[in-house]
């Protein structure tokens, strides 16, 4: 069906010409939706075309079109969608660039033919290829729980192997010469003020804006 000055008529030339257009571009052609008389499928995406046929008076032409364009823009019936006319005549049409920046595409149609004018643009946001699926909140909160437990348990064996260095190097360092018990002795204090020093930045580095301890705290006071 196409469009005239607001009235329907039949029109098999153009629509044949538009279905072979799209069918060359690797199209199949689908039930159109409400506000397009023709519709087409590659893949997920559909595109609408609206037939329109010129009146006799250019005024009213370039006014209905430019309602056409409208209406298309606030409706969205496809994901794309073409305004076919018979001819382009942009003295009867709104200039190039409405249609451009309302990514209404145009296409002309002559005699068996048709070809695409002016390409349209997507009117409908695309959802992402595939939306990656999201834990529930208890999951996520499961989830970091367990990783908290997993950092207590490295700090807590990093500390047990600190103070295991340090046992060691006492024990070899009583097996030294006399000479250098003075020595060992300084050295033992060093590596015990090291160890407290880690043990302290260690601490610092976990509770600082740490916001499982305070969840933590709440739980175990709530309990």
């Amino acid at each position: 069906m196409v469009q005239e000055g607001g009235a329907l008529l039949t029109a098999d030339r153009a629509v044949d010409a538009v279905k072979r257009l799209f069918a060359q571009l690797g199209y199949a052609e689908a039930e159109p939706p409400e506000g397009v008389d023709l519709a087409f499928r590659k893949g997920d995406r559909v595109v609408g075309v609206k037939l329109v046929k010129f009146s006799r008076s250019v005024a009213r032409d370039r006014r209905v079109i430019r309602s056409e364009i409208y209406r298309l823009l606030r409706e969205k019936p496809c994901d794309e969608v073409y305004i076919a006319v018979e001819g382009v005549s942009f003295g009867r049409l709104p200039p190039p660039y409405e249609f451009r920046e309302s990514g209404i595409g145009l296409v002309e149609v002559e005699g068996a033919s048709a070809r695409v004018a002016i390409p349209a643009a997507p009117l409908r946001e695309r959802p992402a290829e595939q939306a990656l699926e999201r834990p529930s909140p208890g999951a996520a909160a499961a989830g970091d729980a367990a990783r908290l437990a997993e950092i207590v348990r490295e700090l807590r064996a990093l500390l047990e192997e600190l103070k295991k260095s340090e046992v060691g190097g006492k024990a070899s360092e009583s097996l030294s010469a006399p000479v250098r018990i003075e020595t060992a002795e300084r050295a033992e204090g060093g590596t015990g003020r090291a160890g407290e020093e880690l043990e302290r930045l260690l601490a610092a580095d976990f509770i600082k804006d740490n916001p499982w301890l305070s969840i933590l705290r709440e739980r175990r006071e709530g309990s």
